[in-house]
Order: structure tokens, then C-alpha cells, then sequence
């Protein structure tokens, strides 16, 4: 979430590229990205501006934070010139949300 507030354009979790709808589930040291087990080390990247998102992430109080408070080796941030995310491979249709409809365009 903090990439995505912070104008991460691509984000992949592990080799799993995430989306709104992607979910995670943590079963002791494995997380699962869509129901695919990653293991550690788990790669995060994500493509947007690299100070942007680089702040955000290792601002104090953030998720990076935390983790280097437990041990300041486990999470390591760093800015790359270039990467290549993984496609999406998943469903992109949502079920309850719909486009919102200008009020004048609006049916009556």
C-alpha cells in the first residue's frame, strides 16, 4: 500500500505482479502472492519516481521501520536504473464496482 500511496505505477511481489485485487496470505515464513508461495527472501519491486518511493519507504514510523527495528539487515531498499515486472496473469473483472456516471449524463 505504501508504494501505491506513494505513485508506484507496477509493483511485483516476488515474481507475482500485484493489482488492487491481489491478495497475500503469511504461513510462517512463506507468503503467499495470489496463492503462490514466496519465499524468503521475498523481492519487492515497483516502478515509479525512485526518491518518491524510496522516501516513503523508509520513513520513519513506516513498514521498512519496523522491520529494521527487529533486525536492521532484513529489509534492504535500494533504487535501480531499470527492472522488468512480470505480467499481470490473473482476473481483471470486478464485480461490484461500476464507473461513476456524471450526474447530468445520468439517467432519469
Amino acid at each position: 500500500n505504501e508504494l501505491f500511496m506513494s505513485g508506484a505505477e507496477a509493483i511485483a511481489v516476488g515474481r507475482q505482479r500485484v493489482v488492487a485485487t491481489t491478495y497475500y496470505r503469511c504461513e510462517g515464513p512463506i507468503v503467499n502472492v495470489k496463492g503462490v508461495p514466496t519465499s524468503s527472501p521475498v523481492v519487492i519491486q515497483a516502478i515509479g519516481d525512485p526518491d518518491t518511493l524510496h522516501g516513503a519507504l523508509v520513513m520513519p514510523g513506516r513498514v521498512i521501520d519496523s522491520i529494521r527495528t527487529n533486525d536492521p539487515n532484513m529489509a534492504i531498499v535500494r533504487k535501480l536504473d531499470r527492472i522488468v515486472l512480470p505480467a499481470y496473469t490473473g482476473n481483471t473483472k470486478l464485480q461490484f464496482a461500476k464507473p461513476v456516471v456524471k450526474e447530468k449524463d445520468a439517467p432519469k
